[in-house]
């Protein structure tokens, strides 16, 4: 594999962009052929790391694990292997099935598992956000979409992974298939982004609070209900001058001192 600076030209403005292109080689009978397995967009990289990248993704695809691998260029190589296999994936369930393939022989010892994701619990809790209906409480407090998708990684991540928002991150990059489960767009989901989105859900928290409380009265059915607690009360070593500090019935048995 390689990545190939690509240019192209807007008909309409006359501008000329660049991008980049995850390229494979491979033999035909014709001879040497290649072809673009992933778009990769604009890269702020160096040739030198280009290629980097490249090994690191192909290294990936085939499960070897990372060698002394510069931070930016092992967490790029993972978003793009997370496509990379996405897109494969999806082409393999828009083939046709072919009735004499349904039945193969597989050698069990040869099989290896790679970029293994945990689902159960992300199932399970985007089961409960949709009762609650985070997502239409979210847009009636002006969320966009890509905000949605962040905060769904932020509820979800505290809920199953409980964490800070970097190890939050990491968790839904490499070890969960969050993304899978309630359909999130993974571009959204950047470190900084996370941050942001945490100060949003913050600052509209009494209303996202108000909100759930009505989703869960009716899902619930739930009533207003009144709690009383019985205190215990404390006394004062020497000449309090609090106001707060009166003579009352004292559960400690010390009558002398105000409490």
């Amino acid at each position: 594999m390689f990545i190939r600076r690509a240019r192209k030209k807007d008909p309409q403005t006359g501008k000329t962009y660049f991008y980049h292109q995850l390229v494979e080689s491979y033999r035909t009978p014709s001879g040497p052929r290649q072809r673009t397995l992933l778009n990769l967009g604009r890269l702020d990289l160096e040739p030198k790391e280009l290629r980097r990248l490249a090994k690191r993704i192909e290294d990936q695809m085939k499960g070897q694990p990372s060698i002394a691998q510069p931070k930016h260029i092992e967490e790029l190589a993972l978003h793009f292997v997370s496509l990379l296999r996405k897109k494969r994936i999806q082409a393999a369930q828009a083939e046709p099935e072919k009735q004499g393939d349904k039945c193969q022989t597989v050698d069990i010892d040869s099989v290896q598992t790679s970029d293994v994701r945990t689902v159960g619990a992300e199932a399970v809790g985007a089961w409960a956000y949709d009762q609650l209906q985070m997502t239409k409480i979210l847009k009636e407090c002006a969320f966009t979409q890509a905000d949605i998708d962040r905060a769904k990684v932020l509820i979800l991540g505290k809920l199953i992974h409980p964490a800070s928002e970097r190890e939050t991150h990491a968790w839904f990059h490499q070890r969960s298939a969050l993304d899978e489960v309630m359909d999130i767009n993974a571009k959204h989901v950047s470190l900084t982004s996370l941050y942001r989105t945490c100060d949003r859900l913050l600052s509209r928290k009494e209303d996202i609070e108000a909100s759930l409380v009505n989703r869960e009265r009716s899902l619930f059915g739930l009533g207003e209900k009144l709690i009383l607690y019985d205190l215990t009360n404390t006394y004062f070593e020497g000449n309090p001058n609090a106001q707060e500090a009166q003579r009352g019935v004292s559960k400690e048995k010390r009558p002398d001192r105000p409490l």
